[in-house]
């Protein structure tokens, strides 16, 4: 992840909590939205350690972002890979992805 602020890139860092997530295999971040400045969401997918896409979520607050997760509820509807294509954020806080 990285963000610009005042017109300034900062410094690229991997997705908090992701690597613990991924378990050594890929992952992406496909989809960001920003609901206001230094508030956004993000999602995307890690490989897991049997080889299945698993979805992820990841919030940033107040410039700061979050440990990502895996999408409550998916593990359970996955029958082998399952991703986040999409984040919407209409506000700071309330945002949807699919």
């Amino acid at each position: 992840m990285v963000s610009e602020r005042n017109g300034r890139w900062g410094r690229a860092i991997e997705v908090p909590g992701l690597g613990a997530l991924r378990k050594g295999e890929q992952a992406w971040v496909l989809s960001v939205s920003c609901g206001s400045a230094g508030s956004c969401a993000a999602g995307g997918f890690y490989g897991d350690r049997h080889g299945h896409r698993q979805g992820f979520v990841v919030s940033e607050r107040n410039g700061l972002w979050g440990r990502a997760i895996e999408v409550p509820g998916l593990a359970a509807l996955n029958k082998g890979m399952a991703e986040v294509f999409s984040v919407s954020c209409a506000a700071a806080g309330s945002c949807a992805a699919g």
